[in-house]
């Protein structure tokens, strides 16, 4: 079990998980419509440089002539009508779509790099055609001096994306704009747009390229302002999280310190909350509740207040019951003619279980053994009156019939509870060893002679005491012999339950005085008690367990 007085872990109050989650969602919520925001914005700026480019492309080819562009073969030259026509074509598109001189543009990208897409709409106006499964470069914007951004016409264009562009126009797309796309110049998009013949066949294809470094530029921008607003709904949000998470928490830390209150036993204390919602609705409750636990309380004391002085009432009555029963052993030390030893364990703190053992005369020993209907007070009652009664009538004189029968006479008067009880009542003459004895109801006694094995004695069964008036009992007389054993008990004994519900039986009963016969009293009613404990196992005790051990020992 762990030490509950150690020292408890760090925790996060709940008003910081609160603000906490606010927080997280505001920020997730913020960089979603970002990235959506900036996707977008992408996309839309692709599109438009596409288009753009597109348009240039389809201009520039509606002023080419099909015949011109058939001529820029690889025999070509610079100098050719057709190829100046072309060129100057070109020159003057990119010029337009610049509003600058093509050598200034031509100095731009040759000093800016890929760096130059940022100011130029258009970085490169060209044209390729398909001949003999190859992509010819015809004639560009540049002249020979304008150095690396020149190509000579005729070249062959070893590029399988540019060839699966211009496939395109030439299976009659009317134009196109390309995938954005990167090379050692740069990011580039290309727009396509397709020379025609005077029989609607493709002659050719005018591109133009642009750079899309100012896009990435636009987005990183975009990016930081992203970020910078995120800092600052951060921050906002920190405080409005905190500021709510508190009002959400404030009215729930209350009701803990009010539970912290009654579970230390104050119960009159009161929580006053208005906050219109089921909050206060549990505040209400938990006032309702610790008022009915200071009722609950009050009453639980005035419960174990009296179940404490039943208890206490209870154990007095248990030991005046067990002062009653002949506790001393041996009772006769002068009498060695007769050895007794008894005992009786209640179910209850009381019990209807009885015995008692006594000298009517120097030669006249009485012994009885009974058992009331029911438990607990009612039966402990009624056996104070039955044995209180048995003893009085037996030491007025009478056989056991006799006695018996004036003691179901006395309690059968005013017995409005119908209570009754089983006895076995005998008179041993130690004298002469006859032994005259009646039975009212009780379970048979066991007779152990010496050197033979233990019986059941087979009394004529009569009724119990107290069930009706004018009962007649018999008496019947045993010849006892020196060292022969009477064992009496009551069904406690041979009712006992173990956890399977069953009994423990007179057979085994039987067994266990036979193995112990030739002990002494004690031991014998040890053996037995051991053994129904041992057969009980953990099952409750169901019944009075009572055993009473007689021994006829004549000089």
């Amino acid at each position: 079990m762990p030490n509950r007085l150690a020292k408890r872990a760090p925790r996060l109050h709940l008003w910081i998980k609160i603000a906490l989650l606010l927080i997280l969602i505001s920020i997730l919520s913020v960089l979603a419509a970002g990235t959506s925001a900036i996707v977008t914005q992408y996309r839309a700026l692709i599109e438009d440089t596409g288009g753009r480019l597109t348009t240039l492309a389809h201009l520039a080819a509606s002023h080419l002539s099909a015949s011109d562009l058939d001529s820029l073969d690889q025999r070509a030259t610079i100098d050719s009508q057709a190829y100046q026509r072309v060129h100057s074509e070109l020159r003057q598109m990119i010029e337009a779509a610049n509003q600058m001189p093509a050598e200034q543009i031509a100095r731009e990208i040759q000093i800016n790099g890929k760096t130059a897409g940022r100011e130029l709409k258009a970085v490169y106006a060209y044209t390729l055609s398909i001949q003999k499964d190859q992509l010819i470069y015809g004639a560009d914007a540049f002249t020979p001096q304008d150095q690396a951004n020149f190509e000579a016409p005729g070249t062959i264009v070893d590029d399988p994306a540019q060839m699966a562009n211009v496939q395109k126009l030439y299976s009659g797309l009317p134009q196109l704009a390309s995938e954005p796309y990167t090379d050692r110049f740069g990011t580039w998009i290309t727009g396509y747009a397709p020379v025609l013949d005077s029989q609607g066949h493709v002659a050719g294809v005018v591109c133009i390229d642009a750079s899309i470094t100012f896009i990435h530029n636009q987005l990183i921008q975009l990016g930081l302002r992203l970020l910078l607003y995120t800092s600052l709904l951060m921050l906002l949000s920190a405080v409005l999280a905190s500021f709510l998470a508190r009002k959400i928490t404030h009215p729930i830390t209350q009701l803990s310190q009010q539970a912290v209150l009654i579970g230390a036993g104050d119960f009159t204390a009161q929580i006053e909350l208005s906050t219109g919602d089921e909050i206060e609705d549990l505040a209400t409750s938990f006032n309702l509740m610790a008022g009915q636990l200071q009722t609950y309380v009050a009453d639980l004391q005035r419960t174990t207040m009296e179940k404490e002085r039943i208890e206490s009432e209870l154990k007095i009555a248990h030991t005046i019951q067990v002062s009653m029963l002949p506790r001393i052993f041996p009772p006769f030390p002068e009498r060695p003619d007769v050895s007794v030893y008894a005992t009786m364990i209640p179910a209850k703190e009381v019990g209807g279980d009885f015995y008692d053992f006594f000298l009517i005369d120097d030669d006249q020993f009485c012994f009885l053994i009974g058992d009331v209907s029911g438990k607990g007070v009612p039966a402990a009652l009624f056996m104070v009156i039955a044995k209180s009664l048995l003893k009085n009538q037996a030491l007025l004189g009478g056989t056991p019939s006799e006695i018996l029968s004036q003691v179901n006479k006395m309690l059968c008067a005013d017995n409005e509870q119908s209570m009754f009880v089983t006895l076995f009542l005998a008179i041993l003459d130690t004298r002469s060893g006859q032994l005259t004895y009646a039975n009212a109801g009780h379970n048979p006694p066991l007779l152990a002679r010496r050197g033979e094995p233990a019986t059941y004695l087979q009394p004529r069964k009569g009724f119990v005491l107290g069930g009706f008036e004018g009962v007649r009992y018999t008496d019947e007389v045993l010849q006892m012999q020196a060292g022969d054993t009477f064992c009496l008990y009551t069904d406690g004994v041979t009712e006992a339950m173990d956890t399977d519900f069953a009994l423990y039986g007179e057979s085994r009963l039987l067994d266990r005085v036979r193995e112990s016969a030739s002990k002494n009293e004690k031991e014998i009613v040890r053996v037995i008690q051991e053994d129904v404990a041992r057969f009980a196992g953990s099952a409750p005790q169901s019944d009075d367990i009572t055993l009473l051990v007689v021994r006829y020992n004549p000089s």
